[in-house]
Order: structure tokens, then sequence, then C-alpha cells
């Protein structure tokens, strides 16, 4: 995510996260290599304030600046999980109800982890 020149990246979102915690590695750089980054729970007021302070310094940018962004960064990662939620939900619904025949046979249906995208699972090998 991009706000001004400042450049954020967020690592380690759990596919499935626990309500009331959001505990992600958190980069924000700035154009002239500065940049900052810690591991924290974005829902921890305290550890988004230190943050706040720390990376503003680093930055050489007003600490409501970072504290707006990271506000931002905290509500598209909300949306995100979200969107996870839904999608989750939906592939539930594809899957048949135990006992019932798989139209792949024992081969069902997997992600692709390239496109994240739904597709039936590969033949096995012939023995």
């Amino acid at each position: 995510m991009v706000f001004g020149d400042r450049r954020w990246r967020v690592r380690s979102l759990p596919q499935k996260v626990s309500p009331g915690s959001l505990r992600v590695n958190v980069l924000v750089s700035r154009e002239g290599g500065a940049f900052h980054v810690d591991t924290l729970e974005l829902y921890s007021a305290r550890q988004r304030a230190q943050y706040t302070t720390l990376a503003s310094g680093e930055l050489g940018v007003e600490e409501r600046v970072v504290k707006r962004d990271l506000g931002e960064v905290l509500l598209r990662l909300e949306e995100l999980v979200e969107q996870r939620g839904r999608e989750s939900e939906q592939v539930k619904e594809l899957r048949p109800p135990a006992g019932v025949a798989r139209p792949y046979g024992t081969r069902g249906l997997q992600r692709r982890a390239s496109t994240g995208r739904l597709a039936a699972s590969p033949a096995p090998e012939p023995r």
C-alpha cells in the first residue's frame, strides 16, 4: 500500500484470524532508504502507538501522518480478512456433503497456489 511517499508492506497475515487478534509484520519505508519494520498486534492501541512513535522517528515524518496511515492499513487488512472469510465459506459450499459421490472421484478440488482459483486436482499416476 502506498500513501504519499510512504510504502507499507504487511506480512504474516494468517489464513484464519481469531476474533480480536491481528498480529502481523509491518514495514513502512520512504524514498531515500528510511524504513521501520516490526511485528505488532494491530488491535492493541499501545502497540500501534509505540510503532507510530518509532516509525515516525525513523522516517522523519510527523506521528499523526504515520498514525493515519497505520489506521488505513488496519482497515484494509480487516477488509481483506473479511473477504477471505467469505471466499472460504464459498469453498465450503462447493464441497459435497459427507457420503455424496464427488464429481472428480478421489481427486477433488484444490486451490491453485499461483492463481488462488479452484481447479481439479491432478489425476493420480497409474501404478
